[in-house]
């Protein structure tokens, strides 16, 4: 935020943290800020929210612009399922495409990784990114 001090400047860091929890929603932040003593207005809230939400809407498009599909079907492997067991993998970029250096893809990547750990938990003990590839345990 530039300029001088507003009644925001007070809530910023909590709606960077919150907006995306939220969707962006100016609404929601607004009501929130206003439980937690806000006294301005929406409008301030709206067009502090907007560069955030473009923001993201880039990092989201230019992830998706990644054309992800095989080139060829996975062998049928037999492995030893063992719950809770540990796992080493390692996920090859698309033609081995050196777009993991860029700080929107690695953003991107995290976020992947998180909304996965919603649906399937598990820790990533150590992982190396590369240019191309990337490995984890």
């Amino acid at each position: 935020m530039r300029g001088g001090p507003t009644l925001l400047r007070a809530h910023e860091g909590y709606l960077r943290q919150r907006a995306e929890e939220v969707g962006y929603s100016g609404q929601i932040l607004f009501q929130e800020l206003r439980a937690r003593g806000y006294r301005g207005s929406y409008e301030t809230v709206k067009l502090f929210v907007r560069p955030l939400r473009t923001r993201a809407s880039k990092r989201r498009a230019r992830a998706r612009a990644i054309h992800w599909r095989y080139d060829y079907v996975m062998p049928d492997y037999r492995r030893a399922y063992v719950p809770g067991g540990p796992y080493f993998f390692t996920v090859n970029t698309y033609r081995r495409q050196t777009f993991l250096t860029d700080a929107d893809v690695r953003s991107a990547l995290r976020e992947a990784i998180g909304t996965l750990r919603l649906t399937y938990p598990f820790v990533i003990e150590a992982w190396v990114l590369l240019p191309e590839h990337m490995h984890a345990l």
